[in-house]
């Protein structure tokens, strides 16, 4: 059993290592970083802090599919407290005086708990006060008397009103008593928070540590409620990174569109693929015999007539002129490949992959894909509004058209497995600046034998 950590600021690594020695401690969660762990029934992940804003926060769909997998999933504090709250009738487990405020409902803001922070090399110092904590501290100076009921109300109001980087204690009183505090009052708050505060956050952490370092393993609770497979979270899988190759995390699918871009015959790959997968025969059937039962499925369906029918006119669409006086069939077999779409309940990537793995082409890919990611944030230093999915359409078609030689990509795109140009730009711009400024050489695709 592993238990993962995401944490900063609130509390950092060595006080995480210190109360539970046995813990792996990440940088605050972010979109997609639980799906990179490839996590087992016996692990156990425990969300301090997550990030947003910037980059993509951890989405529900990610945790709920760890939880109906069986890996349990603990959070408290900030974006763990959030998050809890929000899924604990999936089976999350919430924690501390945070997550109650939430999950009853007292509070129910993403800013509730959002922080201005550094970076990791700096210690995640934190810049600004979380609003749950500003409000735990003005309800205890109310408890001690050093507040009345308005002025507890009239600093949570100050507060909720700033953004949530600006909100320091210094900041907050002062626009207070801008507004009307007496600043006696406000000076006497300040002094409280620095000689008696107590960080709500922090001590929801350490209770969360000391629940993992004691907790007796059981059975997770029952989810209310099942979450189906989605596109979305599809992709999500297939993006989270699988390897590192010179320091840089490459996902399945990253190595598989670059393959799609400049492998030379990946589409007889991917032609012989995408029809076994249609007819369920196995891997090893003779290609000639996977096409002759593809255009019987389709008969026994309906999408074709009988063979000495001509092609239907539906399947027009996916061919251009010159195709659709080919023979039936062989205009057919074009048109139901094209035609293929990537769903949740056909997973044509992973027959994909593993028909690549470990080959030089796969590699090869995985290569090219760390030198993408380094040559994006090279450009990205040098220019900070550079990105490559800002490329015009019109760029990104004639880059592929040139590399594939032909002078519209639309059925190219569709015969090396792209769903058309908005999946070209999603998966494919990040490797057009590559082989503008080190042009990738094309390589060969093992398995294309007919």
């Amino acid at each position: 059993m592993t238990t993962h950590v995401f944490a900063g600021p609130t509390i950092v690594a060595d006080e995480v290592t210190e109360r539970l020695p046995e813990a792996v401690v990440h940088p605050p969660v972010r979109h997609g970083d639980l799906l990179a762990l490839r996590l087992g029934p016996d692990d156990r992940v425990a969300i301090i802090d997550g990030v947003f804003f910037r980059t993509g926060a951890i989405r529900h769909k990610e945790i709920v599919h760890l939880l109906q997998q069986g890996v349990a999933v603990w959070g408290a504090s900030s974006m763990g407290a959030l998050r809890a709250a929000e899924l604990d009738r999936f089976g999350m487990r919430g924690v501390g005086r945070i997550y109650r405020l939430y999950s009853s409902g007292v509070i129910n803001g993403d800013d509730e708990v959002a922080v201005l922070h550094a970076e990791a090399e700096d210690g995640y110092r934190q810049m600004s006060e979380a609003l749950v904590a500003v409000r735990l501290a003005v309800r205890r100076a109310r408890v001690t008397g050093l507040l009345g009921p308005d002025e507890e109300r009239h600093l949570v109001t100050t507060a909720r009103r700033l953004p949530f980087g600006d909100r320091t204690y210094r900041r907050i009183v002062t626009q207070a008593v801008a507004d009307g505090l007496s600043p006696t009052t406000g000076e006497a708050l300040l002094g409280q928070v620095r000689t008696g505060g107590v960080d709500a956050k922090r001590a929801d952490a350490h209770l969360l540590l000391h629940h993992l370092r004691h907790y007796t393993p059981g059975l997770p609770p029952a989810a209310a409620e099942r979450m189906p497979m989605t596109s979305f979270l599809l992709r999500w899988q297939r993006s989270a990174p699988t390897t590192r190759v010179a320091d840089v995390p490459v996902s399945d699918l990253a190595a598989l569109t670059a393959v799609q871009l400049f492998g030379t015959d990946y589409p007889v790959l991917h032609r012989q693929i995408v029809l076994r997968e249609l007819t369920g025969l196995p891997a090893q059937a003779d290609p000639g015999e996977v096409a002759a039962e593809a255009l019987r499925v389709a008969r026994v369906r309906g999408l074709l007539g009988p063979e000495t029918d001509p092609l239907p006119a539906s399947f027009h669409h996916w061919l251009d002129e010159t195709e659709r006086q080919l023979p039936a069939g062989k205009a057919a077999l074009l048109a139901l490949v094209r035609s293929f779409r990537w769903t949740p309940n056909v997973r044509i990537v992973e027959p994909i992959v593993a028909a690549l793995a470990g080959s030089e082409a796969w590699v090869t890919a995985q290569q090219t894909v760390a030198r993408a990611v380094r040559c994006n944030e090279k450009l990205a230093a040098i220019r900070p509004t550079f990105n490559p999915h800002y490329i015009a359409d019109a760029k990104l078609r004639a880059w592929v058209g040139r590399r594939w030689g032909v002078s519209e990509p639309v059925f190219a795109l569709q015969d090396r497995g792209f769903g058309g140009q908005a999946d070209l730009r999603a998966r494919g711009a990040m490797f057009a600046p590559l082989d503008s400024v080190e042009p990738v050489a094309s390589f060969p695709v093992p398995g294309c034998d007919g």
